[in-house]
Formats: C-alpha cells, sequence, structure tokens
C-alpha cells in the first residue's frame, strides 16, 4: 500500500477473535485530494459490524455461507486457492458483477471464494468518505485472511481482485496481512482521493506478489477519468487506450454518472470473461499511439485478465469489441 506503510498496518490491525478487538489503523479526520484542492472530511469510526464475509465453494455454489474472523463455516477448505473479491462505490457484496464473478470462477476450478460486502461504507453519499473506508475495510479483511492462515490456509493460496474503490480495499489487504498474498487484480482502480499530492492510500506493486492491473476509464475527472492512467501494478493493460471504451461514452457530467458508468464498468466485464476465455491478447509498448501505428507488433504478448502470467512486466494495450464477446482473440 502506497500511502500507510506496511509496517503501519501490522503495527495498528489486532489480529484477534471478533469484531470488538479490532482497531482502526486511520484517524477519523482526513486529508483528502481531489485535484489541487484540499478538504478536510470527518468520516465516521469506522463499525467492522458493518462489513460482511460471504463464502461460496462448489459445495455451496449457490448458497453463500458468513464467515467471519474466527468463524470460517462449513465449506472453507485449505486445501483449495482462495478469490477474494471487493466491490466498489455504490455496490455490495452480492452485486450482479460479484455473482458473475463468482459463478466463472467455480465454473474454472475449485476454489473458496470470498466476497468483501463493505456496502454500507460504500453506500456513502460522499464518495470521499468511501474513499477513506476503504483503508479500515482491507485492514479488516486482512484479519480474516490471518486468521484462516493460522487455521492452516496458505497465505500463497490467496488472490484479492478490487474493482474501483474495491482495487484500493484490495490493497489495503495486501498491505494489513501477516506475510504478502500472491496476486492482486486492480479492475480500474479509483483515481478520485488517490492522486496527485496524496499518493498514500493506493494499491501499489508492494501489496502482493504480483499485481496486475486493467485500465478501462483512464485520467482526471474532469476529463471524465475515474481510474489511474500511469501504471501502479507489474503489469498494467490498458484497453483501447485506458480511457474510453467501444459502445461507451466520453461522459463527464458527473462523479456519480461515471462511476456507474459504462467504460469503468468494462474492466470488471473484461475480467469475468477472461476467466473463461484466454483471448484478451495485448502486445507490450510504449504508448497507445505507438500499439495503433503497429510499432509494436513484434513485441512481447500477454493475456490480459485471470490468465496472465505472473511473470508479466511492463505496459501492454490491445483492443477489444464494442459488445460481448469483448475479447478479440
Amino acid at each position: 500500500m502506497g500511502c500507510l506503510k506496511t509496517g503501519y498496518y501490522q503495527n495498528r490491525v489486532l489480529h484477534h477473535i471478533g469484531s470488538s478487538n479490532f482497531r482502526s489503523p486511520v484517524s477519523h479526520s482526513q486529508r483528502v485530494e481531489v485535484g489541487n484542492a484540499a478538504r478536510i472530511h470527518s468520516v465516521p469510526k469506522f463499525n467492522p459490524n458493518n462489513v460482511f464475509f460471504y463464502l461460496w465453494t462448489r459445495d455451496n455454489p449457490s448458497s453463500y455461507e458468513n464467515i467471519h474472523p474466527g468463524h470460517f463455516g462449513l465449506n472453507f477448505d485449505n486445501g483449495r486457492k482462495t478469490k477474494v473479491i471487493a466491490h466498489g462505490w455504490n455496490q455490495n457484496g452480492l452485486d450482479m458483477f460479484v455473482i458473475e464473478m463468482k459463478d466463472a470462477l467455480l465454473s474454472q476450478g475449485d476454489y473458496n471464494v470470498i466476497s468483501i460486502d463493505w456496502g454500507i461504507d460504500a453506500a456513502s453519499f460522499d464518495y470521499f468518505s468511501s474513499a477513506y473506508a476503504v483503508v479500515d475495510v482491507g485492514a479488516y479483511a486482512a484479519s480474516l485472511v490471518d486468521s484462516l492462515v493460522a487455521n492452516g490456509a496458505n497465505i500463497k493460496d490467496f488472490h484479492v481482485i478490487g474493482f474501483s474503490l474495491g482495487a484500493h480495499v484490495a490493497g489495503a489487504v495486501g498491505a494489513a496481512v501477516s506475510g504478502s498474498v500472491s496476486r492482486i487484480s486492480g479492475l480500474d482502480p479509483a483515481l478520485p482521493s488517490f492522486s496527485f499530492t496524496n499518493t498514500d492510500r493506493c494499491l501499489d506493486p508492494s501489496d502482493a506478489d504480483f499485481i496486475d492491473v486493467i485500465h478501462t476509464n483512464s485520467g482526471p475527472l474532469f476529463e471524465g477519468g475515474l481510474s489511474f492512467l500511469d501504471p501502479i501494478g507489474h503489469t498494467d493493460f490498458f484497453v483501447n487506450g485506458g480511457r474510453v471504451q467501444p459502445g461507451c461514452f466520453d461522459n463527464v457530467r458527473s462523479i456519480n454518472d461515471l462511476i456507474s458508468g459504462c467504460s469503468h464498468a468494462r474492466a470488471h466485464q473484461y475480467y469475468v470473461e477472461s476467466i473463461r476465455s484466454n483471448a484478451f491478447r495485448a502486445k507490450q509498448c510504449g504508448s497507445y499511439d505507438e500499439y495503433l501505428a503497429g510499432v509494436c507488433n513484434s513485441n512481447t504478448e500477454e493475456y490480459m485478465g485471470f490468465v496472465v502470467s505472473t511473470s508479466a512486466r511492463g505496459n501492454f494495450y490491445l483492443q477489444t469489441n464494442e459488445n460481448s464477446p469483448y475479447a478479440k482473440g
């Protein structure tokens, strides 16, 4: 985690059984940077009772189990790899994309699939209050991971997948766990309140052994962007240049329109498709203009999404179809 350093998390997060022992790693008043304008937001004290964890496996593919630190349900299997999904703003742990991703994962592998439901904090009308909740949410989710590992799970079997603000929740999980998770996938990581002079709370390569990032609606808010235009992972995929996706409009009316917008949502749509389809071929390249000009045709090729090689490094570019199936193959 770029902003609150890993050691800070580990010193402050109490890995105790039960939410009553959890202490927040951030203060109640935080500085928020939006462009060059700074505001002070007083955010409610974090309540871990507002965060829920849902578990699905092939033994219970349709009906989730509620789990929490110290209570792992009947179906969690230490011998399986575990996929953890973190939703974004104004979503919840049973959002349609979460269910679609869960179903795709279980169709392809015998996984433990856990959804982090932080929908109460994510539902705040004030986006920036929700943005500051990601630190606490991720730290609390890390206490669940640590409890599972203490009970016999392997930390290297954990892969956290986060969309928008959820990408930074994923980063907070990686920053707070004891040890290092194997992988984090950041799906169009949210930019507002994580950029400019305030760079300390965002997903970064120190949060996991391998971090892959998909950019679909990148750039500053005033240009209609919602996510990081700069690379923030070990490997970053800039789909259709990373700004506006085919079939979507360049919408700059408001942050509310953008957050629920078409280009932003394409990130999780592409990722879900990639679980079932090894077809998002990308080329390593210096820029999208160079990619379009064919300058990089002989460069390293990599597949974007679930199947990406963990040895991949650098920036990759690709184009997609306007409608599903999106991959051009």
